[in-house]
């Protein structure tokens, strides 16, 4: 037998042996490791490493005078234990995205600024009605600079390839915002960091008291190598020895069931007005009642819940079938109190969920349901003769310290308007009208950004910039500045617009670990703004104006742009005694009753534009049968009274008639015997 060559057998020996072990190193790889669970509704005792952007642990510091190390990194420090991609892209992180899904229309962004008179509302979602960012020339790093206070991270703002991205770093996902149990975290800390160094990725170690940061991305040019002996350096940290361990372990203190207080940073509704002894009421807070919810001791997570993916239920009628997910029917207002989507496997209406007292609206026809919100009675503030203005967390910067802050302070949001959903029913709503400069092209209306209207030497027309820590209002423009400001517009010629730029790698690893971000896009700002070209145009009040051919005049004219937007209110819930309809019926069908003739202030930055509309004509309703029925009700007793009247004389002449038929019947019989 002859036997094999040693040439050729060793070679194809070790390509065979390469390739099996290759094989298997793949297959290690891919094989990973599911995240740690505890399995228990105990919370587990985080006592763990830190770890930087590389997923390198961070030792304690030496001694005070240590060098500096680098940020340590959410997404490899929790993702360590927990599965970070899928919880990257929960509701609260995933509206950069551009497959993220939109749901129902909820609080915008709002781009305010006092010296222009602008305020616009923003969404990456697409929601109708708002403005993206990338339409106004805004791109994610400019996003964040101007709204980072109330960010937290995720989506584009970790991933988008713009320039200065290399400079600050990812805004990860701050999972500490809402899972700090303690309240060790400091939030305005972590909005100085970001909106005036843009230290984005150095952030969460200063807001979490791990150290202090010397150094400010914000400084670093836009041709800054970290690898280029002559740089500025980067930011770099110093670690607090007391925080770790002999075991370099550092203690976070957190928890599933995310506090209260940490939610109210983000979504806090002050209602702004004079009170009755003359207080403002951001002064007489202290007077209002809270949600009854989280007065029977509840959190906001138990109705707003999620799964590991961190998609929140936002608890409106409705949201099942529009995520496809049955299974959160019976976190709404219904599914709670009424037992909707409780049924068990049999088929067995199980009740409300949590103990809730089911309703039972007696005396309430139940045409009603059909036509209202449950939120339409029992959420918000109670409704007057006319809207007052709300401030919020998002869009007022609540949560900032501020010496003073005025009731009326921009940008200017109103509650509660009674609008249709939907659905078709009435909920309460807040409203905004969007105010701004803009270019007309065709019968589109592009918005310019308050700076490029700066740009154009608009600055003695509108007047001095506030101080902003001053909060101040803003005031109406008189027609003649307007008409200014249309012309210096006209006459600006914007720079030409240079080619987006994007991240370019490094020669060389960096200091940071924000160098270069995966999977994005090659830039999120547009190379031509819509606003370039086009005739200058100002919208406000809900109505937008032009200059007449001789420039000397306003010249008014219809836009979608200037339409208000409205988004759903659904706390602070009032209890049923301070629901509407816990009066009577004439709480909503009187004369003058709020769900119908409150009128909503158009706010308008034109003085000779300011108007009010009533809700009923806001919702397109008649109100003549309405009106008919409402004033039937000071009569209503009268009519009450006639109708038991009138019921008894029906009774007893029935009872007459009755009392004849039988005996008529009777006669009958006893004759037939006869």
């Amino acid at each position: 037998m002859k036997r094999p060559n040693r040439r050729l057998v060793l070679p194809w020996f070790a390509l065979s042996f390469a390739f099996l072990l290759g094989t298997g190193r793949v297959m290690a790889e891919d094989r990973k490791v599911p995240p740690e669970k505890t399995y228990s509704n105990t919370p587990y005792f985080h006592r763990i490493y830190l770890r930087d952007a590389e997923g390198n642990v961070i030792k304690a510091p030496p001694a005070k005078d240590d060098p500096g190390a680098k940020p340590f990194s959410l997404t490899t420090t929790c993702g360590k234990c927990h599965d970070y991609p899928a919880m990257s892209h929960g509701w609260h992180f995933n509206a950069s995205e551009g497959n993220a899904p939109a749901g129902r229309p909820g609080e915008p962004w709002i781009l305010s600024d006092v010296q222009t008179r602008t305020q616009i509302p923003l969404s990456y979602r697409k929601w109708p009605g708002t403005v993206h960012p990338y339409d106004i020339g805004m791109n994610d790093h400019a996003f964040v600079k101007t709204f980072g206070s109330h960010l937290p991270g995720g989506g584009a703002f970790a991933n988008s390839n713009d320039l200065r991205f290399k400079m600050s770093g990812k805004l990860e996902v701050a999972c500490l915002i809402c899972h700090t149990s303690n309240g060790v975290y400091d939030q305005p800390e972590r909005a100085k960091q970001v909106m005036e160094s843009e230290n984005f990725m150095w952030a969460p170690t200063v807001a979490a008291l791990l150290g202090r940061v010397q150094g400010e991305a914000i400084k670093l040019k836009d041709n800054w190598d970290p690898a280029d002996p002559d740089a500025r350096p980067a930011p770099k940290v110093l670690y607090r020895a007391d925080r770790f361990d002999p075991q370099d372990n550092v203690v976070f203190q957190v928890t599933r069931r995310v506090p209260n207080d940490r939610c109210y940073y983000c979504h806090t509704n002050v209602d702004a007005g004079k009170g009755d002894a003359g207080q403002t009421s951001l002064e007489s807070r202290w007077n209002h009642d809270r949600d009854i919810h989280l007065i029977k001791g509840m959190l906001c997570s138990d109705c707003h819940r999620n799964g590991v993916d961190h998609m929140t239920v936002r608890g409106y009628e409705g949201e099942d079938k529009l995520r496809k997910d049955p299974t959160i029917a019976s976190l709404s207002c219904k599914g709670c109190h009424m037992g909707a989507g409780t049924e068990s496997a049999m088929g067995i209406d199980l009740g409300g969920r949590n103990a809730a007292p089911r309703p039972q609206h007696k005396g309430l026809p139940t045409l009603h349901f059909d036509k209202l919100t449950c939120t339409a009675c029992h959420s918000g503030p109670w409704p007057g003769q006319a809207t007052t203005m709300v401030q919020t967390s998002m869009a007022h910067r609540l949560g900032l310290p501020r010496h003073h802050r005025e009731d009326d302070s921009a940008p200017n949001i109103q509650e509660t308007v009674f609008l249709r959903n939907d659905m078709g029913k009435i909920a309460p709503h807040k409203v905004l009208y969007p105010s701004f400069w803009g270019r007309l092209n065709g019968t589109t209306v592009t918005p310019i950004q308050p700076a490029d209207v700066l740009a154009a030497g608009t600055g003695a027309s509108l007047g001095q910039k506030p101080n902003p820590q001053d909060d101040p209002p803003m005031t109406p423009l008189k027609k003649e500045a307007i008409i200014e400001v249309l012309n210096k517009l006209a006459a600006f010629k914007p720079p030409a617009p240079k080619a987006p730029v994007a991240a370019k790698p490094t020669t060389k690893p960096a200091t940071t670990s924000a160098t270069t971000a995966a999977a994005a896009p090659a830039t999120t700002q547009p190379a031509t703004p819509a606003w370039y070209s086009g005739e200058p145009v100002f919208v406000t009040g809900g109505k937008a104006f032009k200059r007449k051919a001789d420039g000397k005049d306003l010249e008014e004219f219809d836009t979608p742009a200037s339409d208000p937007y409205a988004w759903p209110l659904a706390h602070d819930v009032r209890g049923a005694q301070q629901a509407l309809g816990a009066r009577g019926c004439t709480d909503c069908h009187s004369s003058g009753a709020p769900i119908f003739d409150s009128t909503v202030s158009s706010t308008a930055l034109l003085a000779s534009a300011v108007t009010t509309t009533p809700m009923y004509e806001m919702r397109g309703e008649p109100m003549g049968a309405l009106t008919a029925f409402a004033a039937s009700y000071p009569l209503r007793p009268v009519l009450i009274a006639t109708g038991y009247t009138c019921s008894v004389i029906l009774s007893l002449v029935l009872i007459a008639y009755g009392g004849r038929a039988v005996s008529s019947v009777a006669r009958r019989n006893v004759r037939k015997d006869v």
